[in-house]
C-alpha cells in the first residue's frame, strides 16, 4: 500500500511539474510574441518618422528607402499600421521624385534665361493696359490656372486630398542674383470653387510666418495644409491675403 501511495505521489508530482512547465513555456511564448511585436512597432514608427523628415527636406530617395523599411517591418508581424498608410506615403514620395526629375530638367534648360523670360510657361494678356495686378494664365506641371501677373517666381505643383486635409504643394524659384526670403501669411486661405467655402491655413511644411532664405537660382518646395475640401470639388483658389502676388485661381484638384 505504501508502495502504491509513493508511486501515486510521484505521478502527481510529475503531472504537476509537466503542467507547470507547459504553463511556463506558454507564458514565455506569449512574452516573446509581445516583445517581437513591440520591436517591430518601434521600427515601423521610427522608419515612418524618418521617411516623413526626409520627405520634408526634399530627400526623396532617402524617404522612399525609409518607407520601404517600414513596410518590411510592418508585414513581419500583424500589421502595426494599415498597409494603405505606408502605400500612400510611398506613392506621394514617388510623385515627388518624378516631379523633381522633371523640374531639374526644366530648371537646367531655363537657368540662363531667368532675366529674359518668366520662371514658367505663362500666357500673358495682349492688352497694352495690362497691369501687374492683372490675371495671367499659367500652364505648368500639366495644369492650367490663373495667377497675378507680378508673380513670376511661385507656382502650384499639386492640390490633392490626403487623409483628413487638403494639401497644396508649391515651388518658389529665386530668379535673381541675390538671396531672397519668403514666408507665408497666416491669413492665407483655400476656397472650394464648387461651393464657395473658404478654409483657413492649418499648417505648413517648408515655410512659415518667419522668413526663410532661398539662394539665387535655387528652388524651394513647400506644402500648405487646409481642412479637407468636398469630394465633389474639382478646382480651388489659393490666396495669400494683402498685397502679396501669391494668388492662384481655378487651380485643378488632383484626383
Amino acid at each position: 500500500m505504501k508502495k502504491f501511495a509513493t508511486i501515486l505521489a510521484i505521478a502527481i508530482a510529475f503531472i504537476f511539474s509537466a503542467t507547470s512547465a507547459n504553463a511556463q513555456s506558454h507564458l514565455n511564448w506569449n512574452d516573446k510574441k509581445a516583445l517581437n511585436h513591440r520591436i517591430h512597432e518601434v521600427h515601423v514608427n521610427d522608419y515612418l518618422n524618418k521617411g516623413d523628415d526626409e520627405f520634408r527636406l526634399g530627400h526623396y530617395e532617402a524617404a522612399m528607402k525609409a518607407y520601404k523599411s517600414a513596410r518590411e517591418h510592418n508585414n513581419i508581424d500583424e500589421n502595426i499600421v494599415p498597409n494603405r498608410v505606408i502605400d500612400q506615403k510611398m506613392d506621394r514620395c514617388a510623385d515627388a521624385m518624378r516631379r523633381a526629375n522633371s523640374r531639374d530638367t526644366w530648371r537646367d534648360n531655363s537657368r540662363d534665361t531667368w532675366r529674359n523670360a518668366p520662371a514658367r510657361p505663362v500666357s500673358y494678356s495682349t492688352s497694352s493696359n495690362r497691369g501687374m495686378n492683372d490675371l495671367v494664365e499659367v500652364r505648368s506641371n500639366g495644369m492650367f490656372y490663373n495667377t497675378i501677373a507680378a508673380n513670376r517666381e511661385c507656382r502650384v505643383l499639386s492640390v490633392k486630398n490626403e487623409f483628413n486635409c487638403t494639401v497644396v504643394e508649391m515651388e518658389y524659384i529665386n530668379p535673381s542674383n541675390v538671396d531672397n526670403y519668403i514666408s507665408i501669411n497666416s491669413d492665407t486661405y483655400l476656397k472650394d470653387r464648387n461651393n464657395g467655402v473658404k478654409y483657413s491655413l492649418r499648417d505648413a511644411d517648408g515655410i512659415g510666418t518667419k522668413s526663410i532664405k532661398v539662394y539665387p537660382g535655387e528652388s524651394h518646395i513647400f506644402r500648405l495644409y487646409f481642412n479637407r475640401v468636398s469630394g465633389s470639388c474639382r478646382s480651388v483658389d489659393i490666396v495669400e491675403e494683402g498685397r502679396s502676388s501669391w494668388k492662384f485661381y481655378n487651380v485643378p484638384m488632383r484626383m
